[in-house]
């Protein structure tokens, strides 16, 4: 693991660079012979990276490269930190008069840039002994035999888990059967969650070994078209002819040839190659939208998303994570654990063991090994140690991740390694982690997005299970393994840096802070308690870029010397409940981009606050005691986002709030007391994101929104006109029409609104909906808890986009339009809708899985069956199961008695089962089979007055018996289940 943090220096280096560029043109009419000093570091740092990729591959092995690695890495933050110091000393240098301080400083600086250069050119004159190779591909040239090389060839019994995924995999080729062309399947991933296993499963599957010919290939890091197609050519020709191959011409060719009439399964095992247009030559290669009497079936493996989407012919499939269950599977057989004496005392040691695995085998098998034989003392002490940060000279799970590792730019390595100091689960707002990347000088801004994507798409991060916050996107930092890889590349950093001049300047026993223990000593700063107030010695770290004060709760007021900080790009002030005012030293931080007071007890902002020209994001959420705005907010022309939510006590907007031309997101939710918008809100044309959530802004909306026409999401959910008259409603314009305009939305939600919105035109006309069908860019509706609303109009049908609608509760409402399309509609929410409505998209949408987590029972007239038997294939993490219909009699009701197998539902979580009174018995059907119900954490019952009989246990097919719900966390609701007796015994 050591070598792991020596991976990180080309991304540092290529960070020094870039500053002393940029340092150079500042620099460009110096006198003081800087600009040398300067070019000669920036040439000499591009000497070294240039074979820093050799370097930092020879340093896994070879420790004398990981000591000259750490020397350059010093070096290089040691300038980095330099640099920052003479740009935070810039402005101070300006304001001093006379010429001998500016003098003697100009002198301070040229001398300890030349003694940096020297300590480079040391380190250079180091690196000449090494023999290092300047390399474009890190991968050529390597050793001939790649460890990593696979075959289709696996011995199944010693695979545990994934029958289900194989299954899966099975059905999306089966879909191709009845069509004559080529379908590509890529299955992507984090590394060593067995994706090549279960490509080998799928391969030497019986139903595959009756096709014509079977194909693997490896692929692997060098991507080449040629050697992919020769490969697949050798193992289609018969008899041992000759083909010439020689041309990428000549091998597609061959391949006509060979694929002409065939039945053919392709596997492309291990792909890494991103650019569209290699990967379209391989389709091309692979007879994608080529028509005739052949029929290929690929598999691809991928850990990128991105990858996989770009080479699927449909939709690519993510093998996510086994559960903690199959871990501990794998781990028992592999150490051996039915021989161990202490088996018992081991069991829930072991399983805690395999919690730490992340839901990958590799890791698991991993484990299993390092067990095998041990003795219950070292189980013991290998469950309560961070086995993850040992070393271990077979690491066997390090280096399937470090590949991945390798393979990211190395700006996208900071990024990675940033997100590593998290810990496991650690949920992540989107926006904010882009922030803080920005701030620590890891990449551009216009970058974050993308890098987010990547990172994604290699499952490094995964989206958070958790709802929207504040408006933003969660992400949560994936399985451990992440860690593994990441935890160790700023640790030494850390260690080491605690910069003497930062100490001292926040030395005080009621603060309790971190400095620079992510990045450069003086770069960023945490205070996570202060007592008092803030030292205002905290303005001597002029080049800190990153401040977060947040949860210091004990701070009444920032010092005036909090306009020092010159170079603050970043300022977390949020659940500061002390602080209610700034001072007015503040708006002296001009290169401030993010500013979040979220929580504080902020009061007012002061006048200078329009001086924060460069401000791009202001976070003022649940700030109750923000009594208004300054007009100079207004001035902010980059302000792109705005959340004002939950500021309960702001009476308006400042009346040229339409200034800012930028605003990308505005969040005025639960702000009640501002009555009406300003005439020049409609001045935002560039706003695409509009919360008004329990306003009561009603007045002055219809022209407001006139003017938004780049508006893609609109929430006016619960918005109130309790302090318009009739006659104010009355003259507000039609809201129809302004509606009607916004032709960009993708996202609509009016619900328990649209009484206070039209109200009067209810009584007046029935087309004060239609403006819905003028919308034909909207995704998604959200019309419920409208219980005036009678009808939808048949113009909906033009809205081709639309894929969920939710009128929920909307009970006047007896029938949907005609015209709407049910092959667009994937979620169609309609509990608490009118029985007429409900039979409705019963007999019109033949997908039952619209309407999920609803689901309605019923039982055909004919056959007397219920269809609960559509349940066994859903793929959903929340069921409400309720209602038996068309029961007429009481013998068709007594056929409904069991429910079918949910159990083997992998993703399901919630589940709600109401009004099911003739089910009498909830046994082993109920759970389908092993391992069943392993996610299930909240379950309810009611109405089920029939229920007699519930098993808690059940035997699986190989004999041991399982609890029903092994990690059920809450049993709500248990009501009018008078017959009900529970089995709880587990026998041993």
């Amino acid at each position: 693991m050591v070598a792991v943090g020596e991976l990180l220096v080309s991304a540092v280096v290529k960070v020094a660079i870039d500053k002393l560029c940029s340092a150079m043109v500042k620099q460009a009419s110096s006198v003081w012979n800087i600009r040398k000093n300067l070019e000669d570091m920036k040439n000499t740092l591009e000497t070294l990276g240039a074979v820093l990729q050799d370097a930092e591959m020879r340093s896994i092995k070879e420790k004398e490269v990981r000591l000259w690695l750490k020397r350059l890495k010093a070096a290089t933050y040691d300038i980095s930190d330099m640099l920052d110091d003479f740009d935070a000393s810039t402005e101070a240098t300006g304001k001093m008069t006379g010429v001998f301080p500016v003098a003697i400083r100009k002198i301070l600086q040229a001398n300890k840039m030349k003694r940096m250069r020297e300590k480079l050119w040391k380190i250079e004159a180091e690196h000449k002994s090494f023999s290092f190779m300047n390399i474009i591909n890190p991968y050529v040239d390597q050793q001939p035999y790649d460890q990593r090389e696979t075959s289709a060839y696996v011995n199944e019994s010693d695979i545990i888990g994934r029958d289900a995924e194989k299954q899966v995999l099975m059905d999306l080729l089966r879909a191709n059967h009845d069509k004559d062309g080529t379908m590509i399947v890529p299955i992507y991933g984090l590394g060593g969650t067995g994706k090549t296993t279960l490509a080998q499963l799928v391969y030497n599957d019986n139903q595959f070994k009756k096709y014509d010919k079977r194909v693997w290939v490896y692929v692997s890091q060098v991507f080449d078209l040629k050697k992919i197609g020769k490969s697949i050519i050798s193992q289609l020709q018969m008899g041992g002819g000759q083909w010439n191959t020689d041309s990428l011409q000549m091998i597609n060719t061959c391949l006509d040839d060979l694929f002409c009439g065939k039945k053919i399964l392709i596997v492309l095992d291990d792909l890494w190659e991103d650019k569209a247009s290699e990967l379209e030559k391989l389709k091309c290669m692979l007879h994608v939208c080529k028509k005739g009497n052949t029929m290929i079936d690929a598999i691809v493996t991928t850990r990128k998303e991105d990858i996989a989407k770009k080479i699927c012919t449909n939709e690519p499939y993510m093998l996510k994570p086994l559960n903690d269950g199959m871990c501990w599977e794998i781990i028992k057989r592999l150490s051996s654990f039915e021989h161990n004496v202490n088996k018992d005392r081991l069991e829930q040691i072991g399983f805690n063991i395999a919690k730490k695995c992340g839901g990958v085998p590799l890791a698991a098998q991993a484990l299993g090994y390092m067990l095998r034989f041990k003795d219950l003392h070292e189980w013991t002490e290998i469950n309560n140690s961070d086995i993850w940060n040992e070393s271990s000279e077979d690491e066997t799970v390090l280096p399937s991740l470090k590949l991945s590792y390798e393979c990211m730019p190395p700006s996208l390595r900071m990024c990675f390694s940033y997100c590593a100091t998290f810990p496991k689960g650690h949920e992540i707002v989107k926006d904010d982690l882009i922030h803080k990347w920005t701030a620590l000088d890891f990449i551009d801004p216009s970058k974050g997005v993308e890098y987010i994507k990547q990172l994604l798409g290699m499952s490094f991060l995964q989206h958070s299970k958790l709802p929207v916050t504040r408006g933003a996107a969660l992400l949560t930092r994936a399985a451990r393994t992440f860690g593994d890889l990441g935890g160790s590349l700023f640790s030494g950093r850390a260690a080491s840096r605690k910069g003497k001049e930062a100490t001292a300047a926040m030395r005080n026993d009621s603060v309790r802070y971190t400095v620079a223990s992510l990045y450069w000593t003086t770069k960023a700063a945490e205070v996570s308690y202060c007592s008092k107030a803030l030292p205002g010695s905290i303005g001597k770290l002029g080049a800190l870029t990153y401040l977060s004060l947040s949860g210091c709760s004990g701070i009444s007021k920032l010092p005036d010397s909090i306009g020092d900080l010159k170079c603050l790009v970043d300022l977390n002030l949020s659940d500061c409940s002390g602080i209610v005012k700034l001072p007015e030293s503040f708006g002296d931080l001009k290169k401030l981009l993010h500013l979040d007071m979220s929580c504080s007890g902020i009061t007012e902002l002061p006048g200078t606050f329009g001086n924060l020209t460069n401000l791009n994001r202001l976070e003022l959420s649940q700030c109750f005691d923000l009594r208004a705005l300054p007009e100079s907010l207004c001035g902010l022309n980059t302000l792109q986002y705005l959340n004002l939510t939950f500021c309960s006590h702001l009476g308006r907007l400042p009346e040229a709030i339409g200034s800012l031309v930028n605003l990308q997101y505005m969040n005025m939710s639960r702000c009640r007391r501002i009555k009406e918008l300003p005439g020049s809100f409609q001045n935002l044309k560039n706003l695409e994101h509009l919360d008004l959530l329990h306003c009561c802004c009603v007045k002055g909306l219809p022209g407001a929104l006139h003017g938004l026409t780049a508006l893609q999401h609109l929430d006016m959910s619960f918005l109130s006109s309790r302090y318009l008259n009739t006659d104010d409603l009355l003259c507000n314009g039609d809201i129809s029409d302004a509606l009607g305009s916004l032709t960009n939305l993708k996202n609509l939600s009016l619900s328990s609104s649209m009484n206070e919105c039209f109200g009067y035109l209810i009584e007046q006309c029935d087309t004060y909906v239609d403006f819905i069908g003028t919308l034909t860019n909207l995704e998604q509706l959200n019309l419920s808890y409208n219980r005036m609303l009678k009808y939808l109009p048949e113009t909906i049908c033009n809205l081709k986009k639309l894929h969920t609608l939710d009128v929920s509760y909307c009970t006047e409402l007896k029938s949907l339009p005609n015209s709407i399309d049910a092959s667009t509609i994937k979620s169609l929410l309609v509990d608490g809708c009118s029985d007429q409505l409900m039979d409705q998209v019963n007999s019109r949408f033949s997908n039952y899985s619209l309407t999920l987590p609803l689901f309605k029972v019923s039982v055909d007239d004919v056959s007397g069956c219920s269809n609960l038997h559509q349940l066994e294939d859903v793929d959903a993490s929340e069921l409400t199961i309720r209602c038996l219909e068309n029961v007429r009699f009481l013998e068709t009701a007594q056929r409904v008695n069991n429910l079918p197998p949910l159990g083997q539902l992998p993703n399901l979580e919630i589940l709600f089962l109401e009004r099911l009174p003739w089910v009498r018995v909830i046994d082993r059907n109920f759970c389908g089979g092993k391992g069943a119900f392993s996610r299930l954490s909240v379950l309810s019952m009611e109405k089920m007055e029939g229920l007699e009989e519930w098993n808690t246990t059940y035997y699986a097919e190989d004999g041991v018996e399982e609890y029903m719900f092994p990690v059920l966390d809450d049993l709500q609701r248990l009501n009018r289940l008078q017959k009900l007796r529970l089995d709880c015994t587990l026998k041993q």
